[in-house]
């Protein structure tokens, strides 16, 4: 039986789910973990929680609002489990303990926040709530409730004392001695909470604006206060026999009080020790040989430190040895009880020395028993990351050797730089494709679905007419030129200053751009390895892909760039056709419909501000075509792959046929987001735990692919973004070593020498590389749409530089490089401009950057080139 378990915990942050099979065989539960997620509480939800707890006062009107929106967001939890797993069966919740009533040894009454109704309505399956409730009535305690998986999942392993320790907001154990059985009131297993576990260090935190001490480094930093860990050690809760429960309603944001003058991270040491002490004490009471942690607190290695050296000689492990998710154990559990409430089997009242330690499922109490159970087996599922990263690796492995094997002799400058003028224009196109969309097509642009439907796609159409622009007016002069670089265009016009000045600003442009890029690149490798439990920061991830890159890059210049380009694209194609198969299979049959009613499927925008809105139809046919114009005519990231044709009709139909095919890549991943805005019911990111809607799709990959096609798909985006890296490297090693350094010594290198320093350069950039793509690391918006902004400050300079050459005979090299200027200057204003509409503040759609940039250029140059009486230089390229 398929069964969801949803909770949430005394630390208030958010709801656990986890889906498990359960099956009888003999008296055997099997418990197969199926999957486990968390789901953070909306913001005001959390924070009214939190206001709601003793020792401040809660009204019937807040207390009604604050079951209302929980119920709701356990329904939406279990709607989007649901979504995940059609195969479910029942629901169990444990809701949102907010004040449990405990008088002396006994507890009078608890009381749970989030109406079932909400799930029931909202998934249509039975559901099983109120087990708290229910073991209070019985003369229980109502928490902790884990004695029951407890004692028949580690029960009878051994001749050894077992104890499994839950750290959640409150600590509690359950301890399994030899001969341990739910089932026999002699032998039954004991339960209780031991005192604060998370509570206090979460409100500690929370003065100096933290949720949590992310990986106990408060703690670590700080020194016991030996005087304050004594006064918390009398709290009288800790003498009182066992059974017995606590909550927030004795470890409330209160009770610290008079502490606030000490250090943080001393009060964060002394807290930690506080809960190694006190859990210590309670273990080594009954024995304990063994204890087996489990809940949010083992994610804490400093209390995991404490905890070790308090309980020798006593073994520390976490629940995951043994098949069981330390982050998800309380949801598991939360299933089991449903299960046996489901199953009928009854809650039996023990002797009165287990009577309150002793959880039971709620069923009717006239329920007579269906089957015995004695012993409950977690059939552990294989770790599907493990193989993951190793078709990651692997493909990693062989993308470069690949790409090593295609590098071909490189002998001279115009080898490495243009792969000697003789590659397929089909092979060009592609690459031109695989680069320029990236891991930011891949990543990005399906949660752009999010915001602005298919609208983006407006953009597309733009680009197209940009590239045919390009084929006509530009490509002719590069050809007819026999140049390396867009910029010697610059510089056979205007003369060496213009074409260092562009060259300079193509050099900052795609630094920034591709730092962007790179950045994206780390994002889905980093959920792969978090779901792994290894946590890195993205500049590590993001310094092991550059490294990987220069591998090849420094001997295989633009030959090996292209064609393995040309296998990448289509590995992320196929991925995200993949990807939408097994979406179709998630979903209902008419989520396009569903879609299409939440305005997800909008194409066309005639009706927003076409200054403000950068998806408004004019703005992005206009803005595109511009934008094209720019990225495709004037930097030499895609120039370069153009002029490595074999001729100039060669190099338009690769520019032309790359457009189209952008087109269809930019509709197949905002189709992919449109299905997943179904799958997660339009959920806003923070709800899933998500910075932004970047993550997504990374989400889905991670959680929901086939560990082969997600293995595939994350390895061909790395090397996607690997790919694009290797482009920036030879592009920007060819215009630094064309249009700067051989300007600067007035002569052209040998073509060996030239070979020699493209290398160095590709290695100097590679390190400035890791640098700017760490800076992006705590962007907020999409990054498609930041990378797509940062080339705004230049792009309308380069392109207005290139219409000035063009359009206006008299303009000198001076008035170019003024006018240069004067439009980077210009833009840098315009762009952090911001404007209040309908009572919003927002700045220019970015699509118009370049063209604002392109008229600046034009203006300042014209009226600079009216100083001459003639046109002083004659245009010598075509």
């Amino acid at each position: 039986m398929k069964v969801l378990g949803l909770i949430s915990g005394t630390s208030m942050d958010g709801i656990d789910a986890a889906v498990a099979d359960l099956r009888l065989t003999g008296d055997t539960i099997e418990l197969t973990p199926l999957h486990a997620d968390a789901f953070p509480y909306p913001p005001h939800v959390h924070a009214d929680l939190l206001a709601a707890l003793p020792p401040r006062d809660c009204t019937a009107a807040k207390l009604c609002q604050l079951d209302t929106w929980v119920g709701q967001a356990f329904a939406d939890a279990a709607a989007q489990a649901l979504a995940r797993r059609p195969d479910l069966e029942l629901v169990a919740s444990l809701g949102q303990t907010i004040y449990h009533w405990v008088e002396g040894d006994r507890c009078e009454g608890t009381l749970q926040l989030g109406q079932p109704a909400w799930i029931a309505e909202a998934t249509g399956l039975p559901t099983v709530a109120d087990i708290r409730a229910r073991d209070v009535a019985r003369g229980g305690h109502g928490a902790p409730l884990a004695a029951i998986l407890d004692a028949l999942w580690l029960g009878g392993r051994d001749d050894r004392t077992w104890v499994a320790l839950n750290i959640g907001g409150i600590a509690n154990i359950t301890v399994v001695t030899p001969g341990t059985s739910f089932l026999a009131p002699s032998h039954g297993p004991i339960a209780y909470d031991t005192g604060p576990g998370n509570a206090l260090l979460d409100l500690v935190a929370r003065r100096v604006g933290l949720h949590q001490d992310e990986d106990g480094e408060l703690a670590a930093d700080g020194t016991v206060q030996r005087d304050l860990l004594d006064l918390l050690l009398r709290e009288p809760y800790y003498a009182r026999p066992a059974p017995k429960s606590t909550g927030k309603e004795l470890f409330h944001v209160g009770y610290l009080d008079g502490t606030e003058y000490r250090v943080v991270k001393d009060v964060m040491a002394t807290l930690v020790e506080l809960t190694a002490i006190t859990v210590a004490d309670a273990c080594r009471k009954h024995g304990a040989d063994v204890v087996v942690a489990s809940g949010g607190g083992v994610r804490n290695p400093t209390l995991m430190r404490a905890l070790r050296r308090h309980l020798e000689p006593a073994e520390l492990c976490v629940s995951d040895d043994f098949g069981l998710p330390s982050d998800a154990k309380e949801g598991y559990l939360t299933a089991l009880l449903g299960f046996l409430t489901w199953q009928g089997v009854p809650a039996k009242r023990p002797p009165a020395r287990f009577r309150d330690a002793r959880p039971r499922a709620a069923a009717p109490a006239a329920t007579a028993p269906r089957f015995p159970v004695s012993k409950l087996r977690v059939v552990e599922v294989p770790d599907a990351s493990g193989l993951t990263l190793v078709i990651i690796a692997l493909y990693l492995l062989g993308h470069a050797s690949h790409r090593l094997l295609l590098r071909g002799r490189q002998r001279t400058g115009a080898d490495y730089f243009l792969g000697g003028r003789n590659l397929p224009w089909w092979a060009v196109c592609l690459s031109v494709v695989a680069t320029e969309t990236s891991t930011l097509t891949v990543i990005s642009t399906p949660g752009l679905v999010w915001g602005t439907g298919f609208t983006y796609l407006q953009l597309a159409l733009g680009y197209i007419v940009g590239r045919i622009l390009v084929s006509i007016i530009l490509l002719p002069r590069y050809f007819k030129g026999n140049l390396v670089t867009a910029y010697a265009f610059l510089g056979q016009r205007f003369g060496t200053a213009a074409q260092g000045v562009a060259s300079l600003a193509f050099v900052v442009t795609r630094l920034l751009a591709e730092g962007v890029r790179l950045f994206a690149g780390a994002i889905p490798i980093q959920a792969i390895l978090a779901s792994y439990g290894i946590h890195t920061a993205y500049w590590h991830i993001v310094l092991g892909l550059t490294v990987l890159t220069v591998i090849y890059t420094y001997v295989g210049g633009v030959r090996s760039v292209v064609w393995v380009d040309v296998v990448q694209l289509a590995l992320y194609l196929g991925g995200a056709l993949v990807a939408v198969g097994v979406l179709a299979s998630r979903l209902p049959s008419d989520w396009l419909s569903v879609a299409a009613a939440g305005n997800r499927l909008q194409f066309f925008d005639f009706t927003s501000n076409p200054l403000f809105s950068q998806y408004a139809f004019v703005t992005a046919i206009v803005g595109g075509a511009v934008f094209a114009m720019a990225s495709h005519g004037t930097d030499q990231l895609i120039v370069q792959r153009l002029l490595a044709t074999r001729s100039l009709r060669d190099g338009q139909k690769a520019l032309i046929g790359s457009g189209i095919i952008v087109f269809v890549q930019f509709g197949l991943f905002l189709l992919v987001g449109a299905g997943l805005w179904v799958l997660y019911h339009g959920a806003a990111p923070a709800s899933l735990g998500l910075t932004n809607t970047d993550g997504f799709f990374s989400k889905f990959i991670v959680e929901d692919l086939p560990v082969g096609v997600a293995g595939l798909l994350i390895a061909g985006i790395l090397a996607s973004t690997m790919g694009a890296l290797a482009s920036a490297l030879n592009a920007l090693s060819t215009s630094t070593v064309t249009d700067l350094y051989e300007r600067f010594r007035k002569q052209p290198l040998p073509e060996d020498s030239a070979l020699r320093h493209g290398r160095i350069w590709t290695l100097v950039w590679a390190a400035v590389f890791v640098v700017f793509a760490s800076m992006f690391s705590s962007t907020k918006g999409p990054v498609i749409e930041l990378g797509l902004g940062i080339t705004g400050y230049t792009y309308g300079a380069l392109l207005g530089s290139f219409a000035l050459g063009l359009l206006v005979k008299r303009a000198t090299q001076a008035d170019a490089v003024t006018a240069f200027l004067v439009t980077v200057a210009a833009m840098a204003v315009i762009v952090s401009l911001k404007f209040t509409v309908g009572g919003k503040s927002v700045g220019l759609a970015f699509p118009w950057y370049t063209l604002t940039g392109v008229i600046i250029t034009l203006i300042v140059g014209g009226l600079l080139s009216l100083r001459h009486r003639a046109p002083a230089v004659a245009e010598t390229v075509g």
